[in-house]
């Protein structure tokens, strides 16, 4: 779809004012949730702003949201993951164009209904020997665990289990926290506009390059295993994993593969991103959960109705709509991907106001989930909001499509939405069947805004088997 600019008058778009030169960059580093909730209260739904010398605008309704996602996506390329090429070169992250397609629909497939339905034991089983490992801190006496650092170690591990045939076992630890540094400097980074070369030696850009050097290690051993053993499902790659297909295109001989820096490229950004979004719906789930109680009474109920204490099966889902609705409304309020930043290809048109080429635009779920004319009591846990709401990644049936979209949306919606989903719901039913979590006292939770929203010094919380 080309440019939607056509030249005519155009309305004017309230102005952000910050402070010369830096215009609102201060502010955006320190608090970019407050910022951009401000924006939007003070001066509607389309403001404009500057980052120091860069212009910004902010589209904070459904229908923005809309337009630079599924109706016009082409003329808005990804901006901001070169600070994290580094470490994924250039995957389905953040790759564009026909490379982008080309690496779309060779991972796709990976994805297809049944192959998830496959791998629902998978991610059940790995969740068991988390809660066993649980159990034995609790016998030692030891009873207070970091829910976030959990959260992370878990669906980690379920990533390089079900994508990859790989059981990470202490891996898992050593590879949550070489990413999670990556992404907490290369979104520092996306926050600077004056920027230290990645070459220099200062320490910040030293533990950057240490965490590269950890995830190329796993990766590097996880692909000679699978050289070594051959593919998962005996002589047909593409009946097996992720990464027999993945493999598959590298070893190709039609001019049509895939180098081995593309093949590693793929591997760190599927694990990387396939593990920090559920992670993080995970760790704010619980949060929410034990300062609601009657919500957690609800899904214990349910879960109890369903499962009378046995392992979930992708069969139960459907059958647990609470489960869903509690994780829908715990996204709806800590979006994983919190905000989308798009440069303009070409000059374009968003509800009635000109935006010129090249420059940035920011869509942003933790706004747009929050905006009052949308969603009453913005602020106030609610899953009931989600009743007749069908899949994990929409709004109930009375809404815009983009009031909600915690996965973003359109040709680049996330790939993995439904292992997502899927994984959250297994996880979460598992987990609060066996346990609570209640948040350590006097531990103050913040969010903060990296390429996912993570709470700010983890999420120390107290366990409490359940009898």
């Amino acid at each position: 779809m080309g440019s939607g600019y056509s030249g005519t008058a155009t309305r004017p778009v309230p102005y952000l004012r910050g402070t010369f030169p830096f215009g609102c960059a201060r502010e955006m580093r320190a608090d970019p949730l407050g910022l951009l909730l401000r924006a939007r209260a003070d001066l509607g739904d389309l403001v404009k702003m500057h980052l120091g010398p860069y212009p910004i605008y902010m589209l904070f309704r459904p229908e923005h949201v809309e337009h630079v996602l599924q109706k016009n996506p082409a003329n808005y390329l990804k901006d901001g993951y070169e600070h994290l090429e580094p470490m994924v070169g250039h995957g389905l992250i953040s790759s564009e164009g026909e490379l982008w397609r080309r690496q779309r629909r060779l991972i796709q497939p990976a994805f297809h209904k049944k192959r998830l339905d496959g791998m629902a034991r998978t991610m059940t089983d790995a969740t068991e020997a988390t809660l066993d490992r649980w159990r034995e801190r609790l016998r030692a006496g030891d009873d207070v665990l970091d829910a976030n650092a959990e959260m992370s170690r878990l669906t980690l591990e379920i990533v390089g289990r079900a994508l990859f045939g790989s059981a990470l076992g202490g891996e898992a630890s050593r590879g949550e926290e070489a990413l999670s540094l990556v992404f907490r400097l290369g979104f520092d980074r996306a926050g600077r506009f004056l920027q230290i070369p990645f070459g220099v030696p200062t320490p910040k850009n030293l533990r950057y390059r240490r965490g590269i050097r950890d995830m190329d290690e796993i990766v590097r051993s996880m692909l000679e295993a699978r050289r070594d053993a051959g593919p998962s499902n005996g002589e047909d790659p593409m009946g097996g994993d992720l990464l027999d297909m993945l493999l598959a295109a590298h070893e190709t001989g039609n001019g049509e593969g895939i180098s081995e820096k593309q093949l590693r490229d793929e591997v760190l950004t599927i694990m990387g991103a396939g593990y920090e979004t559920t992670a993080r719906t995970l760790c704010w789930t619980f949060y929410l959960l034990d300062r609601h109680p009657e919500a957690a009474r609800g899904l214990r109920d349910e879960l109890g109705h369903i499962l009378g204490g046995r392992t979930p099966t992708v069969e139960d889902l459907p059958r647990l709509p609470y489960t869903r609705m509690v994780l829908q409304e715990s996204m709806r309020l800590f979006p994983p991907v919190w905000g989308l930043s798009r440069r303009l290809k070409e000059t374009d048109r968003v509800d009635g106001a000109r935006i010129p080429r090249g420059n940035r635009v920011i869509i942003s779920a933790y706004v747009t989930h929050r905006h009052p004319d949308l969603w009453p009591e913005p602020e106030r846990f609610d899953p009931e909001r989600f009743r007749d709401a069908t899949l994990m990644d929409r709004p109930p049936r009375d809404m815009p499509r983009y009031a909600y979209f915690p996965f973003s949306g359109g040709p680049r919606g996330c790939v993995g939405v439904n292992f997502a989903a899927m994984e959250a719901a297994l996880v979460l039913a598992t987990v609060a069947q066996s346990f609570t979590l209640s948040v350590a006292p006097g531990h103050h939770i913040k969010p903060e805004p990296s390429f996912t929203l993570r709470p700010s010094n983890g999420l120390p919380v107290k366990l409490h088997e359940i009898a």
